[in-house]
């Protein structure tokens, strides 16, 4: 099992360099092999898969925004859950209200994987702004 997931997440990292910001990839048949491989991917033993899995998933949606990413979301939902990393918990909450909500894609783009952290913080300031605008 464990060797599948790893060979699994080895495609999602390939699958998603095909869709890259920079290339603003739109085929459907591509974006949907990225989806199935980052959905695969957040069962991976390892944190670090799981976490580039999420990040695939918000640069997918961020690159075309019209990509049904649907399949994903029990799985994210399960993860806000029961993730024994903290860290992870809450980036893929923050995953899921991103994938549903096109104000917030609008607003917060993945430029690139190196800046994880950056997208997350800005991601969890766009809620929080949206948060104190309603009230």
């Amino acid at each position: 099992m464990k060797k599948i997931i790893l060979v699994v997440s080895a495609f999602a990292l390939l699958a998603g360099s095909t869709v890259t910001v920079e290339a603003r990839v739109t085929d459907d048949n591509r974006i949907e092999k990225a989806i199935k491989a980052y959905k695969l991917s957040l069962d991976s033993e390892n944190a670090g898969v799981r976490r580039s899995a999420l990040l695939g998933l918000a640069q997918v949606k961020s690159t075309a925004p019209s990509a049904d990413v649907r399949e994903v979301f029990g799985k994210l939902a399960k993860m806000s859950e029961k993730e024994d990393l903290d860290y992870i918990r809450v980036n893929a909450e923050l995953i899921y209200i991103y994938l549903n909500n096109a104000d917030l894609q609008e607003k917060v783009k993945l430029e690139s994987f190196e800046n994880a952290d950056s997208f997350f913080k800005e991601l969890y300031n766009a809620i929080n702004n949206q948060y104190l605008a309603v009230r």
